[in-house]
């Protein structure tokens, strides 16, 4: 009896992780392919860390834009310079109020106020940003 019932779960587990028909395979790869975001990676930035005058380390920062398709690809590579200027203008102000070398950043809200200036530039939805590595000098 017990056999049998070895047997039975064997089955089971044989059906139920049997590959899937290549109809239903290729209509999912379709639907993940359409719904894939297109990564677009920016020029690797750094902020000096300024403190009383004097520059106390360095912030370093890669990013990606995360787009919805071609077309918001397209777009962020036209407004490229824009969005890297708006970036560092973000990071300066940040440096001086949330970076300091030897404390840990609050990614959060960098991600927060870059992203806000991400929709600001080409609209609400279009690209999200991600925050691929940072690192702090002193």
């Amino acid at each position: 009896m017990i056999f049998l019932s070895w047997l039975a779960m064997i089955a089971i587990a044989w059906v139920a992780l049997a590959p899937l028909p290549a109809w239903a395979l290729s209509e999912k790869k379709g639907e993940a392919a359409a719904a894939a975001p297109i990564y677009v990676e920016l020029t690797p930035m750094t902020v000096p860390l300024l403190r009383d005058g004097y520059v106390s380390g360095s912030f370093h920062l890669r990013l990606n834009l995360a787009a919805t398709d071609a077309e918001a690809k397209t777009e962020i590579n036209r407004l490229m310079p824009r969005l890297e200027a708006a970036y560092l203008a973000n990071l300066s102000d940040l440096s001086e109020q949330f970076i300091r070398p030897g404390e840990s950043v609050d990614l959060d809200i960098i991600k927060m106020i870059l992203q806000s200036t991400t929709d600001r530039l080409l609209g609400q939805g279009v690209a999200n940003l991600l925050i691929v590595e940072t690192s702090v000098r002193r």
